[in-house]
């Protein structure tokens, strides 16, 4: 095979794949444990683990995010108030607060359970450029 005809296919080839799904695209059934059908809160913690959003939002290192760096992490998107966050009222989003506050943020319907619908937005936020590609 002539060497440009084999250049053409390579650089073809190459070109093509930019457009494909990347391996890495998140599916629901990797999230869904049980094969319910649902991602309850505790697969989605597993799921969501340690994305290091919390902790590169936290800037001064106290275990929780106060109200400015709350609103710093999330910028101008709409995933309600500080004080619906900081559910013991102590004046900080803890971990815990944070990853129940993201699962609610999640979960559209207010089922307690995010299904594939809902799952496509935790994909987005999750991969390049979204909100938690830190």
């Amino acid at each position: 095979m002539p060497d440009y005809i084999m250049k053409l296919a390579t650089s073809s080839a190459l070109a093509l794949s930019l457009f494909v799904a990347p391996a890495s695209a998140l599916e629901f059934p990797e999230w869904d444990n049980d094969g319910d059908g649902a991602i309850g809160e505790e697969e989605f913690s597993t799921g969501f683990g340690d994305d290091g959003a919390f902790g590169s939002w936290d800037g001064d290192g106290d275990g929780g995010l106060d109200e400015t760096e709350f609103n710093s992490g999330f910028g101008d998107r709409d995933v309600g108030t500080f004080s619906e966050w900081d559910e013991s009222g102590d004046g900080l989003v803890d971990d815990r607060e944070f990853s129940s506050g993201i699962y609610g943020h999640y979960d559209d319907d207010g089922s307690g359970a995010i299904e594939e619908p809902e799952f496509g937005d935790v994909g987005d936020d999750l991969g390049d450029g979204g909100l938690f590609d830190i």
